[in-house]
C-alpha cells in the first residue's frame, strides 16, 4: 500500500540535515601501533563504495564527520608501503575516542558487526573493552606476532595466505567472540502495539522531537528527508479527522531483513475519526538494531503533500 504522495520542499531538507547531523568520530593511535606503523602510509576508509571518503591517517588523531546516526559503526583501517596494501576493518563507536591498537584490529576482523547490532552503545563498547579477557587463551599468540611487526600481523591475519591457515588461526577466536555476543543481556524492548500508541500520540501533540527520534539509525538522508517531511503532514492530517487514538492491528507479518536484524509489519486501521473514509488505514515497518525498537517506514491512506 503506497497512497502518500510527497512533493518535497526544499527548506526542509534543511531542516532534516540538521536533525540528524551526528558529532564526529575521533579517532587515535596507540603509542603501539604509531611505532609499529612507522613507515606505513595510513588512512581511514568510510566503506567500500567508490564514492567513500577517504581520511589521512599521518597524524595521531584524526576526526570524521559522522554522516551515519549511528551508535557504531564499521569502517576500514587502510596499510600501504611502497610494495603492499592491507585493508582492516574497525569498529568505531560515536561517543567514544576510538584507539588504534591490535583490540582494535583484532575485534574489527572477527566480530560480525551485523550481528552486533543487537546491542545499544554501552552494551556494545562494554563487550568491545572485554575481548582480551574473552580470548585469555588466544589473545597471547596474536599479541606476539603484533609485537614482532605490523607487516607480519597483517599476513598472519589475511586470508590470502590460504583460506585453511587462516581459519586455523583465527576460527578458535571468532567462535568464542560469537558465543560471547549471544550470551549477553539486553532489557526487554518496548511491545509494537505500545510504540504505536505513543506514536499517534505524539503526532496528535505535534511531539516532532520525540518521533524524529523514533527512526532507524543509519537511515539514508532520501530515507531520513521523507520519515521528517511525512510528519509535518500527519500533523495537518490528523488535525482533519479529528485527532483519533484508538486502532485495531489488522494485519501482522515479519518483514523483509534490514541489515539482518529483526524487523516486523503492521497495518493497524484507525478508529473514531471523522471525516468522509469510512476506513482509514497506517503502515508500520519496524526494526530491531542497536538495542532499541525503530520505526523504519510508515504510511497512510488518503494523505497527499503538496
Amino acid at each position: 500500500m503506497k497512497t502518500v504522495t510527497i512533493f518535497i520542499a526544499s527548506f526542509l531538507v534543511l531542516f532534516t540535515t540538521t536533525v540528524f547531523a551526528s558529532q564526529g568520530v575521533v579517532i587515535e593511535k596507540s603509542d603501539k601501533f604509531t611505532e609499529l606503523s612507522n613507515g606505513f602510509k595510513v588512512s581511514v576508509r568510510t566503506g567500500p563504495t567508490k564514492n567513500a571518503k577517504i581520511y589521512d591517517f599521518s597524524t595521531n588523531k584524526i576526526t570524521i564527520a559522522d554522516e551515519h546516526g549511528a551508535p557504531f559503526q564499521r569502517y576500514y583501517l587502510q596499510l600501504a608501503t611502497a610494495d603492499r596494501e592491507w585493508a582492516k576493518e574497525i569498529v568505531t563507536f560515536d561517543d567514544k575516542t576510538n584507539v588504534i591498537d591490535l583490540n582494535a584490529l583484532l575485534f574489527g576482523q572477527l566480530i560480525d558487526t551485523s550481528k552486533l547490532k543487537k546491542l545499544d552503545s554501552a552494551h556494545a563498547f562494554s563487550f568491545y573493552n572485554r575481548l582480551e579477557r574473552i580470548l585469555s587463551q588466544e589473545y597471547g599468540t596474536f599479541e606476539q606476532v603484533y609485537k614482532g611487526g605490523l607487516a607480519d600481523y597483517l599476513n598472519y591475519m589475511s586470508i590470502e595466505a590460504g583460506f585453511d591457515n587462516y581459519i586455523a588461526r583465527t576460527g578458535i577466536a571468532g567462535d568464542k567472540l560469537t558465543q560471547a555476543l549471544k550470551e549477553v543481556k539486553m532489557p526487554p524492548l518496548v511491545e509494537h502495539q505500545q510504540l504505536m500508541t505513543e506514536f499517534i500520540k505524539a503526532v496528535n501533540q505535534k511531539d516532532k522531537t520525540w518521533l524524529l527520534a523514533q527512526q532507524r539509525p543509519n537511515s539514508s538522508q532520501r530515507d531520513s528527508g521523507i520519515y521528517a517531511r511525512g510528519l509535518n503532514v500527519l500533523f495537518e492530517y490528523f488535525d482533519s479527522i479529528g485527532n483519533p487514538t484508538k486502532f485495531n492491528i489488522t494485519r501482522e507479518t515479519q518483514g523483509r531483513s534490514f541489515d539482518l536484524n529483526s524487523n516486523k509489519y503492521f497495518i493497524i486501521e484507525l478508529l473514531e475519526h471523522k471525516g468522509r473514509r469510512e476506513k482509514i488505514e497506517m503502515e508500520f515497518m519496524f526494526v530491531d538494531t542497536y538495542g532499541g525498537r525503530f520505526i523504519a517506514e510508515y504510511d497512510i491512506t488518503g494523505v497527499h503533500f503538496r
